[in-house]
């Protein structure tokens, strides 16, 4: 993948060296208590020399978020069995939390989904708890469609999530005020 430059992040292909940068932002229980039970606290070096080794591939929809080429985050568009849909899951590292960029980095993972592939919805998942990822979600266009209940697992235990969908050629700021007033009562 060519990388994509936004003003304020670069999000681009995972490359040897990585892998040190990677480690000091997600080895943070603050981070990984919203992230599926693929990653762990603590998050060791050797989690991280995996990691980057799984995703070297340039073909992978597995991208670091980066700012000065310091990996700030990390992004994933998966694709499932339904062919017009994407699952975009990502992260960003609590020092860069509160300064726009979650949403910004959303906003630029389903213009790149809807640019490249022939799909028309991303979804998003979050765990109930997580209202900070689900206004993040919001702010990036993705309108609340449902709960799936007893659908993920964390720490062994069934838990719910909120489900989200942006969908292609849709107004991001359209909905945003009537997002706001109903999920949170704003």
């Amino acid at each position: 993948m060519r990388p994509i430059i936004h003003p304020m992040f670069t999000l681009r292909n995972w490359k040897r060296g990585d892998e040190q940068g990677l480690q000091e932002m997600l080895d943070n229980p603050n981070i990984i208590k919203n992230l599926s039970d693929s990653y762990h606290y603590p998050f060791t070096e050797d989690d991280a020399r995996r990691y980057v080794r799984e995703y070297l591939d340039p073909s992978s929809t597995n991208f670091a978020v980066t700012i000065d080429e310091r990996i700030i985050g990390g992004t994933e568009l998966i694709f499932k069995d339904d062919p017009g849909l994407a699952l975009v899951e990502g992260w960003i590292g609590e020092p860069y939390w509160k300064k726009g960029i979650g949403h910004q980095m959303f906003r630029a993972m389903s213009q790149y989904a809807f640019d490249n592939y022939s799909i028309n919805t991303v979804e998003a998942r979050v765990f109930t708890w997580n209202t900070a990822s689900a206004r993040t979600l919001e702010k990036a266009g993705f309108t609340f469609e449902g709960v799936l209940e007893n659908s993920s697992i964390k720490h062994h235990n069934l838990v719910d999530v909120w489900i989200y969908h942006a969908k292609r050629d849709y107004n991001h700021e359209k909905n945003l005020f009537r997002i706001y007033k109903n999920k949170f009562g704003q």
